[in-house]
């Protein structure tokens, strides 16, 4: 199993599970077009996003695509939904300008660029642990 790291093109911060499942379908698409997916090898993409479940209340869940082109399955799932200190959504979208070009996938700031810079001891590889007291790891796990 090989791990690379495919650029999606949209919002540094993506914002609802529509924009996740685009997000993961690109990054498939630009894996097998880059050559470093087969097309008929199954590829896996990842995602992270924030959604608003009820107003002010946001959370942090992962999207996962598994891409089998041989036998025509896309699998969607996501992982748990964590809460998100609403401060740190707010300032991301305070970050974003009103005429950023990917806003229909969300924010210009991702959430851990925020915390990198209001919180710079917190690892940012980590953030899940300080924040909600669960890892990252786990919640993927």
């Amino acid at each position: 199993t090989n791990t690379y790291d495919v650029v999606s093109g949209l919002a540094a911060q993506l914002v609802g599970p529509a924009s996740a499942i685009e997000g993961c379908r690109l990054r498939v698409q630009a894996a097998r077009a880059q050559k470093i997916v087969g097309e008929s090898d199954v590829a896996v993409a990842v995602e992270s996003f924030v959604n608003e479940i009820v107003p002010g209340t946001w959370v942090e869940q992962y999207c996962m695509l598994v891409s089998d082109v041989q036998h025509e399955i896309d699998l969607h799932v996501f992982s748990q939904p964590v809460n998100v200190p609403t401060d740190l959504t707010v300032r991301s979208k305070e970050a974003t300008p009103a005429e950023y070009a990917l806003r229909s996938s969300g924010y210009a700031k991702s959430i851990i660029e925020v915390i990198s810079e209001t919180f710079p001891d917190v690892n940012i590889k980590d953030w899940y642990t300080p924040f909600v007291g669960v890892s990252n790891r786990q919640v993927l796990g």
